[in-house]
């Protein structure tokens, strides 16, 4: 049985990705008070983490970090609406971590995550 957060493990061949990522979410807002995509505290979005993710803040090594790259729905239009995020990513370590993150007591749904491999 796999981890649920195994990481990905960058080959020479992916070290450039492009990332699609279907969202349903409502309260497109940041609840710490900052702009909308700029920290995980933000509802509805796609984290990229350089290397692997534990579950737990475990002394700053686990989820309270707030992602290398962040894939957002474009708020406020996707409020409540199914929406496609596009995004490329290039990783710069052997081992990255993708997750989903709805926020606080608000709803997001994620239908598919994709990432295909792009020629460097």
């Amino acid at each position: 049985m796999s981890e649920p957060f195994s990481p990905l493990r960058r080959s020479t061949l992916l070290t450039n990705a492009w990332l699609v990522d279907d969202v349903w979410a409502t309260n497109l807002k940041n609840t710490a008070g900052k702009e909308y995509c700029t920290t995980t505290d933000s509802n509805g979005l796609l984290a990229i983490t350089e290397g692997a993710v534990k579950m737990g803040c475990d002394g700053g090594k686990g989820f309270c970090g707030h992602g290398d790259e962040l894939l957002c729905p474009a708020a406020p239009a996707a409020e409540g609406k199914w929406t496609t995020v596009f995004g490329k990513y290039v990783a710069q370590a052997t081992e990255t971590t993708i997750r989903l993150h709805s926020e606080s007591k608000y709803e997001a749904y994620f239908g598919k995550v994709s990432m295909k491999a792009v020629a460097h």
